[in-house]
C-alpha cells in the first residue's frame, strides 16, 4: 500500500464558487440492501486502461459498508470509492495488486463531498474540497471498468444506506484547485466547464419527483451513458446545501 497522510493544514482552503442559477433539487436515496445505480457500459471506455481519471460525488451516510462508485471484473482488479464498515474510507484503483489509498471516513448523517483522483505517483483523495491520502495508484487493467455502479460494489454487495448526488468521472487527473472549485464550499456548482466524461445529477434533468422511483438518470456528460435504477432507489429532496 502507498499512502501518505497530511500532517499539517495547509491546504487552500474551500473558496465559495460561483454556481449562480444551477438548482440541485433531488439525490438518490439507497436502503442499504440492494437498491443501486448500474452505468450504461459505453463508460467502461473511459475506465479501462486508465492511467488517468477522476471521480467525484456528494454522499451522506447512515452507516458505512457500501460503495459510493465502483467499477472492475473483482476486488483485485477496479476503481472505487467505498467507506468501508471496518471504519475506514477507501479509494482503490486496482489492476491484479491491492494497491489502495486508507484513511478515516467523514462523519455519518451529514453531506460530504469526495473526489478520487487517479494519476499514477500523483494520485490523491479528496474529502469536502481538502486532500486527505496521496499516493501511489496504478493504471487500471482492460477490464478495470466493467459493470460500473453507484451504490453498490461491483453490483453484488456493499450497498449504499443513505443519498448520493451530483456523481461525475472525468477522464483527467483533477487538479487541487478543480476539486475545491466542485466543492464550492459545500454547495454542489454547475461542473460543465470541466468537461466531465459522465454526470448523473440524480433527478433534475429527469423530471424526478420526491419519494418516486428512480428509472433513469440522464448522464448530463458528453458520453451519453445514462444510469439506471435496480431493486427500488428513490429520489430524494435531501441535498448538500
Amino acid at each position: 500500500m502507498s499512502l501518505v497522510l497530511p500532517t499539517f493544514s495547509g491546504f487552500v482552503q474551500p473558496a465559495s464558487g460561483g454556481g449562480g442559477a444551477y438548482a440541485n433539487e433531488l439525490s438518490a436515496s439507497f436502503d442499504g440492501s440492494d437498491d443501486r445505480l448500474t452505468i450504461g457500459s459505453g463508460v467502461e471506455s473511459v475506465i479501462n486502461n486508465a492511467s488517468t481519471l477522476s471521480v467525484s460525488a456528494w454522499f451522506k451516510l447512515s452507516a458505512n459498508g457500501g460503495a459510493i462508485f465502483s467499477s472492475g471484473s473483482s476486488g483485485t482488479n477496479g476503481f472505487w470509492l467505498y467507506p468501508y464498515s471496518d471504519g475506514l474510507f477507501i479509494f482503490a484503483a486496482r489492476n491484479s495488486s491491492s494497491e489502495s489509498m486508507l484513511v478515516t471516513p467523514p462523519s455519518l448523517n451529514n453531506w460530504h463531498h469526495v473526489c478520487g483522483v487517479l494519476n499514477g505517483s500523483s494520485s490523491a483523495l479528496y474529502i469536502d474540497g481538502s486532500v486527505v491520502g496521496t499516493g501511489t495508484l496504478p493504471a487500471l487493467g482492460s477490464s478495470g471498468g466493467d459493470s460500473p455502479s453507484i451504490g453498490s460494489f461491483l453490483n453484488t454487495g456493499g450497498f449504499i444506506n443513505g443519498l448520493i448526488d451530483e456523481v461525475a468521472i472525468f477522464s483527467s487527473a483533477l487538479s487541487a484547485t478543480d476539486v475545491t472549485n466542485i466543492y464550492n464550499s459545500g454547495v454542489p456548482a454547475d461542473l460543465s466547464s470541466l468537461s466531465p466524461a459522465g454526470w448523473w445529477r440524480m433527478g433534475e434533468n429527469d423530471s424526478g419527483s420526491a419519494g418516486g422511483t428512480i428509472g433513469t438518470v440522464t448522464d448530463q456528460g458528453s458520453g451519453a451513458n445514462n444510469a439506471t435504477g435496480v431493486n427500488g432507489a428513490i429520489y430524494s429532496s435531501d441535498v448538500a446545501s
